[in-house]
């Protein structure tokens, strides 16, 4: 600011002189392009100081919004990060949430197939256990159809037998020829075993 002052004063001073050395009578060893040439340096001193000052508040300027700039650059880089970091932040908590949700519907699904294998295994050893049971009561069945009727058949024929032999016997031993009983008991024991 005091080289403003000092510039400004230097100036009106030119202004002066200018005014001073037109209406002035110069000397003779002194010369009007003298004076202009003096002038001209001080006009030209003047100028090139001007200059310079301008430019420094230029490049202060300068540097002031390049500051400001940079500033804000830094802070717009700042919040974008951090918009990218809370944005990261909830996809990866979306996407988590997405996979504990993926991997319990897994879990869930795994356990209903584990349930199914399971009940599917106890069907299956339940049908086999029942086909077991089926074939045994089968086989007592057919030997109950079989057997019991066999059995009857081969115990009357056994008593049968016994009793034509008896007989047999005891008409040969007393009368020595065959009877009407024989007759009917080998009758009986021929229908028997057709």
């Amino acid at each position: 600011m005091a080289k403003e002052n000092n510039l400004s004063s230097l100036e009106s001073g030119i202004e002066t002189s200018l005014q001073e050395y037109s209406q002035m009578k110069l000397p003779s060893d002194c010369s009007k392009l003298q004076a202009i040439q003096v002038l001209t340096k001080e006009i030209n001193l003047v100028t090139s100081e001007k200059k310079r000052i301008f430019d420094q508040e230029m490049a202060e300027e300068r540097f002031e919004l390049e500051k400001d700039h940079k500033y804000w650059s830094e802070k717009f880089e700042e919040k974008k990060f951090e918009a990218e970091n809370n944005l990261n932040k909830e996809r990866l908590a979306l996407e988590t949430k997405k996979y504990s949700d993926s991997l319990k519907l897994e879990e869930l699904k795994l356990k209903i197939e584990t349930t199914r294998l399971d009940i599917e295994k106890t069907n299956l050893e339940l049908n086999q256990q029942k086909a077991k049971d089926d074939q045994k009561y089968r086989y007592i069945q057919l030997g109950l159809t079989i057997v019991v009727p066999a059995l009857t058949s081969m115990i009357s024929l056994l008593v049968y037998r016994k009793l034509a032999y008896n007989n047999l016997k005891l008409i040969y031993m007393d009368e020595g020829r065959p009877t009407t009983d024989f007759k009917d008991a080998v009758k009986s024991v021929k229908n028997l075993t057709k």
